[in-house]
């Protein structure tokens, strides 16, 4: 379980990554995300509707074939829109690993993207797509893509 005192230093590294590096201009062709400043007050907004959000879900509940599931999430400013990525991992009664992401809007519950996987089928992915705002839709075909795509487009990123 992720403690406020975490998010306090999560965005205080985030704070500092961005003080140290803002002196570069983003190249918005590689990072299509809208770079526009983002003020603490929002960041904390969408740190406490992410938690939210994903403490009333699903994801948080563990059963006896769960390895856990985590959380990040990201304010896009020039969207208005508080993505959150949910990672998830279980292992079936048949010794299956199941890797999972879902990105979605953390107050809205709109998805942009997913991404499953299975061991017994060599890993094979059973779902990848990403859905960025105003775009038709991306399909992608393994985890490194997907997780290429989350950060390009949503500034999210699992683990």
């Amino acid at each position: 379980m992720i403690t406020m005192c975490q998010i306090r230093k999560t965005i205080l590294i985030v704070m500092l990554l961005i003080a140290v590096t803002g002196c570069s201009k983003p190249d918005s062709a590689s990072h299509p995300v809208t770079q526009k400043p983002t003020s603490l007050s929002e960041q904390k907004m969408c740190a406490d509707q992410a938690a939210k959000s994903f403490n009333e879900s699903t994801f948080s509940e563990h059963d006896e074939f769960s390895l856990g599931s985590t959380y990040t999430s990201h304010y896009e400013s020039a969207s208005s829109v508080c993505y959150v990525e949910v990672t998830t991992r279980h292992l079936n009664p048949r010794n299956d690993f199941q890797d999972y992401h879902l990105i979605y809007d953390a107050f809205e519950n709109r998805i942009y993207g997913s991404f499953m996987s299975f061991s017994k089928d060599g890993g094979k992915v059973q779902e990848c797509s990403i859905k960025p705002h105003g775009q038709t839709e991306i399909t992608c075909t393994s985890r490194k893509e997907f997780d290429d795509l989350a950060l390009k487009y949503f500034g999210t990123t699992g683990d």
